[in-house]
């Protein structure tokens, strides 16, 4: 039923040419360094500042946009972060945030649950030392993990992404598993 309520909304926006759902990338820097990666650049120099991203947010939801997502790089590497959100949820937008999780402590988790995103997304390359190969970041596994698990104790809604590979094909669905299993991710 919801389903079909969302398709019926999203038709007429279209139709309106209202931006029903917008990707909003804060920026291009990262912690990690994924192989597949297209953020190449780990410059903050291109980054829009937070009065101009307010403004941006404001002209969104003058336009009708409803979902944002904030994406990057690696969100929470802006240290404006949590103002950028409290910023968006004040526009009352469904929120939705990708982070690679590394950088999760309980501070920040504490933060993104008063937040309510409708979910966290995290990605997951394989098991230990396949994700940290892929990230070529030693331990990212474990910080991820942790990060997951923080989010989970304070009762947000995680929600994996798993990016199939040649070098992670084997370990894919296992992950998977695993995650909903003992993450409680979905």
């Amino acid at each position: 039923k919801m389903e079909k309520l969302y398709r019926v909304i999203l038709k007429k926006a279209s139709k309106k040419i209202v931006p029903f759902r917008c990707l909003f990338e804060l920026t291009y820097r990262c912690n990690l360094s994924c192989v597949h990666c297209y953020c190449a650049n780990n410059d903050k120099k291109n980054e829009l500042g937070k009065d101009k991203i307010f403004s941006v947010l404001e002209e969104l939801k003058d336009a009708g946009c409803l979902y944002l997502t904030f994406s990057g790089g690696e969100i929470l590497l802006r240290k404006d972060f949590f103002e950028i959100a409290e910023k968006a949820r004040h526009l009352n937008f469904a929120l939705r945030l990708f982070t690679n999780g590394t950088l999760i402590n309980e501070d920040s988790a504490g933060k993104i649950k008063k937040l309510a995103p409708l979910s966290v997304e995290i990605s997951f390359y394989g098991f230990r030392n396949m994700h940290d190969a892929i990230t070529r970041v030693k331990g990212s596994f474990d910080r991820t993990i942790n990060g997951i698990r923080l989010l989970r104790k304070n009762g947000v809604r995680v929600e994996g992404k798993y990016i199939l590979m040649r070098e992670n094909a084997d370990e894919v669905w296992k992950l998977r598993k695993f995650a909903i299993e003992k993450l409680k991710v979905k």
